[in-house]
């Protein structure tokens, strides 16, 4: 009665008497038995003990003799029978994998291990059997909302927006107040560009949700690339203040104090974002690119190091290496680590421009007029690389070229002293005098102590 008794009210909360929270995905499942089968096992093991000891009491002493071994024996053989399919069952459990597959092998049509094993596809960078395996997962329960947002989670990774769009308002339509999908379609907004959408897909997963640490993170983010370095900083300190071990939060904190001019707090941000994830590739970067500032070369060369050591396709550190050596006067080998950006990222405008300086500074006129060309095809708005590429043209007695350039980067920035002198020097060559003074006139009104402006606009008066 005991055992029989325990069996009975250990598998009771399993018998739908009381809400748990698995049965919503299932009302059987083989594990629910484990603790109860305890009392059964001790039932039939006792009762067949207590026969056999019966048994024995009643026969011949050398019969009894036989019976005792036989019970040994079998009791030993039971014992092994048991430990043997506990091994088995256990190889099931040895690991996510071989769980997901024995229960899609044993119930193909269960969409929770369908999804599961598909979630876990996706961590080991599986991308095509994780989508098969969610689309498996919505074929059998086309409601099922998660299988949906991991679904479009998986065409985002592949590039496929817009089928990952759809996934998610998919997702939404079936549970409209689940935060994480209002996340994950913000994040894909954010990857398109749709930074408005996107601030609203992350504000309303806030309102939902309002401890989510990674939002609060991501809408900073956004705030930051905006120019509201104020709304940025409460969202980072919100977020940390939500999960204070959160190292991508203290790295963006630190680059909104590097911004507002405060170093040190910036400098103690990148420090803890780094004792919190120490392959934090990004953080290294920006702690060297604070030692850079201070003219501390040493440990920003090792800081981008370290960054180039976690993430070898990082260009960013290459191109701060190159800008370092350049000002130790090593321009061979800051042309290698400009050289080294544009590998890893052909679009880097900014290492175009300087590497196109340092093959001016090394005479290679062609190739640095090629280098500044690309620079402002990528980024037609890039002021500095016109006025470089007009310097070039100047210094190559292209005079035409040069002032069109010149004037480029007055339009798109007309605070610039530099171009404003160069044109003038240009128009100076060219002997266009009444020009070449307005151009240094113009460098003085924005900048009067511009001595170099006024020494040419001296020299031309005389």
């Amino acid at each position: 009665m005991v055992g029989l008794a325990f069996f009975s009210v250990s598998l009771a909360p399993a018998l739908g008497f009381i809400n748990v929270y698995l049965m919503q995905y299932s009302f059987v499942a083989d594990h629910f038995q484990y603790l109860a089968s305890i009392g059964i096992i001790a039932l039939v093991v006792g009762s067949i003990s207590w026969g056999f000891d019966q048994w024995i009491k009643s026969e011949t002493r050398n019969r009894g003799r036989f019976l005792t071994w036989t019970k040994l024996v079998l009791g030993f053989s039971t014992l092994v029978i048991l430990v043997t399919l506990t091994w088995k069952q256990g190889q099931i459990y040895r690991n996510r994998q071989t769980l997901w597959q024995d229960t899609l092998k044993k119930n193909p049509n269960s969409w929770l291990a369908h999804n599961n094993l598909g979630i876990l596809y996706q961590e080991m960078g599986r991308r095509n059997e994780s989508l098969q395996q969610f689309q498996i997962a919505i074929s059998i329960n086309p409601d099922y909302a998660e299988a949906h947002n991991n679904l479009a989670v998986a065409y985002k990774e592949r590039g496929e927006y817009n089928e990952s769009l759809q996934e998610f308002k998919t997702a939404l339509s079936l549970k409209p107040n689940y935060a994480d999908f209002h996340y994950n379609l913000a994040n894909t907004d954010y990857d398109l560009g749709r930074i408005s959408e996107a601030i609203q897909e992350y504000q309303i997963a806030l309102s939902i949700k309002p401890d989510y640490a990674e939002a609060h993170n991501n809408l900073g983010s956004i705030y930051k690339e905006q120019g509201h370095p104020t709304e940025a900083l409460q969202q980072f300190q919100t977020a940390l203040s939500l999960k204070p071990d959160y190292a991508e939060a203290h790295n963006n904190l630190g680059s909104i104090y590097k911004e507002q001019g405060h170093p040190t707090e910036a400098l103690q941000q990148y420090q803890i974002a780094l004792s919190i994830k120490p392959d934090y590739a990004e953080a290294h970067n920006n702690l060297g690119s604070i030692y850079q500032e201070q003219e501390n070369w040493n440990e920003a060369i090792h800081e981008y190091g370290a960054a180039l050591s976690f993430n070898p396709n990082y260009s960013a550190p290459y191109y701060n290496l190159g800008n370092i050596y350049r000002n130790m006067g090593r321009l061979d080998k800051a042309i290698q680590n400009y050289q080294q950006a544009i590998k890893k990222d052909p679009q880097f405008a900014l290492a175009h421009n300087n590497l196109g300086l340092g093959y001016y500074v090394q005479g290679r006129l062609t190739e640095a007029v090629t280098e500044l060309k690309e620079a402002v095809r990528i980024k037609p708005d890039y002021a500095e690389a016109h006025n470089n590429l007009g310097t070039i043209y100047k210094s190559g007695g292209k005079f035409e070229e040069a002032i069109l350039e010149y004037q480029t980067a007055i339009k798109l920035k007309p605070d610039s002293v530099g171009a404003y002198y160069n044109l003038g020097n240009t128009y100076k060559l060219m002997g266009r005098i009444p020009e070449a003074t307005r151009a240094f006139k113009q460098a003085l009104q924005i900048n009067p102590n511009y001595e170099k402006a006024q020494q040419a606009l001296n020299a031309l008066r005389h």
